[in-house]
């Protein structure tokens, strides 16, 4: 490796922590932010699953728990395992789009 590599590469290291330090996170979360917001969200949603106890207004409590494993599996491909070259017309592809389309028609009855 390079003195000029290594250099830019301490010098990189240091504001992002400056910047994790300042505000929280550091623009590294950036690059990838369907990633940097899954890996957010996803433990949230583990815990709120565990913690829940009740379901909207015309839900049963099934299909609430359904929906919520249904986000779950989407934020965890989103965070672990999404493989960007799916096309549309891939199954896990059509999946997580129906599971951020969930996350999003709900996420305002995520409360207890």
């Amino acid at each position: 490796m390079s003195d000029k590599y290594t250099f830019r590469f301490f010098k990189r290291s240091v504001r992002f922590w400056w910047q994790r330090r300042t505000r929280g996170w550091d623009d590294s979360e950036t690059w990838s932010l369907d990633c940097s917001l899954a890996k957010l969200i996803l433990p949230r949603l583990i815990k709120y699953k565990e913690l829940s106890n009740g379901y909207p207004y015309g839900e049963s409590e099934e299909s609430w728990n359904n929906k919520i494993d249904e986000m779950i599996w989407t934020f965890d491909v989103l965070a672990h395992r999404f493989d960007s070259d799916f096309d549309e017309e891939h199954a896990d592809w059509i999946r997580i789009k129906k599971g951020l389309k969930l996350f999003s028609d709900n996420c305002l009855d995520m409360w207890w």
